[in-house]
This record gives structure tokens, sequence and C-alpha cells, in this order.
């Protein structure tokens, strides 16, 4: 409850206390090192998670969070190659595919972030942030018609001010002009 109402230094101690009390207590590691990402502590959440899984390496939850801390941390090879352990285990996991094409696009290897999101779209195709994250990275692949139309469904799912912007924007770089302002 009290990560929910934002307090997330309290929430790290309530969860450690109860691995104090438990230290096999497989939910309280995995939300300690939740928090601890959150918390900007990536090192010690990542240290949280590896601990979980090398007790319980099916804790499919331990390893997404694993990667989306390594995602968080910066470390895109590390997250990819955490996601793609989950696809060996769990091939039809809408998060790691989700996962695995943002990291994708981080590294800059936009063809494969395209795929990878798409699996991710057909497995979930009413996903909000995967509908934009698409449209971003067909946008930076210089794909701007395809980016334009991934915005225009993402803003079907959701009305949303910032995405009427994206829209704008490829819009723009498809050679539109923006008026500019007189001085």
């Amino acid at each position: 409850m009290a990560a929910a109402l934002g307090d997330l230094p309290y929430s790290v101690q309530c969860y450690e206390q109860a691995l104090a009390l438990d230290p096999a207590f497989a939910n309280a590691r995995n939300n300690l090192g939740t928090a601890l990402q959150k918390l900007g502590r990536f090192d010690e959440a990542i240290q949280q998670h590896e601990t979980l899984l090398a007790q319980d390496p099916d804790f499919i939850d331990a390893r997404l969070n694993l990667g989306a801390t390594f995602a968080s941390a910066k470390r895109y090879d590390e997250a990819l190659a955490t996601y793609r352990d989950v696809l060996r285990r769990h091939p039809r996991s809408f998060e790691a595919h989700f996962g695995e094409g943002d990291a994708l696009r981080e590294l800059k290897r936009f063809d494969e972030a395209v795929a990878s999101l798409h699996r991710a779209l057909a497995l979930k195709p009413g996903h909000f942030e995967a509908n934009v994250n698409l449209g971003t990275t067909l946008g930076l692949f210089g794909k701007f018609v395809e980016a334009e139309a991934q915005y225009r469904r993402a803003l079907t799912l959701r009305d949303d001010p910032q995405i009427h912007v994206c829209v704008g924007a490829t819009i723009g770089s498809q050679g539109g002009r923006f008026e500019e302002e007189e001085p």
C-alpha cells in the first residue's frame, strides 16, 4: 500500500523487514527489486532480482523486472539478453516482446525493434504504449507514413495530446512545412 501512495522508501523498508523474517519470500524480493528500480538504485535492484532468480529460475515476473531494470539503467544489451531469455521460455510473452522491442530501439537496431513490437501487438493489439512505441520506432527508422498511421491507431485507443503532437511532427517530417512566425 505504501508504494501505491508514493512512499517508496517506506516500501523498501517493509520488503526488507519481510525478507529479514523469510529470506525465501519471493514476492517480497521481487517487489523490493522493483521499488529499488523506481528509486534509481539499479545495482541493488539487479542484485535482488538475480538473487530471486537463483532461487527460482522460472519466476517470470522477476526476469521481466530484471530486464526492465537493465533498461532503466541504460544497460540495453543486458536488457535485450534478459528479454530474449524470457522469450525462449515463454515465446508468447507480450511483456518480453515489448521490452525486447524497446531495447532494440535503444540499440538502434530498428528493423528488429519494429518486428518485435509487431509481435507484441499481435498478442495485445489494443495496448496503447506498444502502439506509441512502434510509431516512435518507425519514425526513428525514417518510416514516417507508417509512423503516422501507428500514432493514429494509438489515438483510437486513447485521445492523448502528446500523441497528437507526434502525429503533427511526423507529418512535418514527411515534407510538410511549419509556418514561421514573423519577428
